[in-house]
């Protein structure tokens, strides 16, 4: 796998610059304009990322921002990127060392019970994950819930939206809170 570090480092240090002068401008009394241009900085930046390297933003909450790989990373599977929006990049830290501490558990293929996270950013300012599709079927949940379980894990958070396929297998694609070793 190839990984153009320097730009998802600059598009980490434009998400987080955001995310700072956001911040700021809701402690402080910024004007308007001010706000308004740090805001066509940041949306300026991303449409460079989409248009210049092909990272399309594909979701997005509270800590981080998921990209399709565009040309940053070339691997021989389909991968996201999901970048975190902080200095502190704590959800992508926890994400990392769950899917670690899962990894050992299981003894054959992990792509069947989560998307393997195939690299990441010492920092923690990215990780690179092997992309799931979307919109699994009815009952998805649950089935990840017991392949879970049978390994000696459980999650009291899988949301249909935290899962996805990977070779037609419900695979739990947000690794977080309320995954834990039973």
């Amino acid at each position: 796998m190839n990984v153009n570090t320097e730009i998802l480092e600059e598009l980490y240090e434009s998400i987080s610059n955001w995310q700072r002068k956001k911040a700021r401008s809701e402690e402080e009394n910024w004007d308007y304009n001010k706000f308004e241009k740090a805001m066509d900085e940041y949306e300026n930046v991303l449409t460079y990322a989409q248009n210049e390297y092909g990272m399309d933003p594909i979701g997005e909450g509270r800590d981080r921002i998921t990209f399709t790989s565009g040309t940053v990373v070339s691997s021989n599977v389909n991968v996201v990127i999901k970048m975190s929006k902080s200095d502190g990049a704590q959800q992508n830290m926890d994400e990392v060392e769950l899917y670690n501490m899962l990894e050992k558990d299981i003894e054959e293929d992990e792509s069947k019970y989560v998307a393997p996270i195939l690299r990441h950013d010492n920092n923690y300012r990215w990780i690179i994950q092997q992309r799931a599709s979307q919109g699994s079927p009815p009952g998805a949940s649950k089935t990840v819930i017991e392949k879970l379980e049978d390994i000696g894990w459980t999650c009291s958070d899988i949301s249909p939206d935290n899962i996805g396929l990977i070779k037609n297998e419900p695979v739990l694609i947000d690794l977080g809170l309320g995954l834990r070793k039973i």
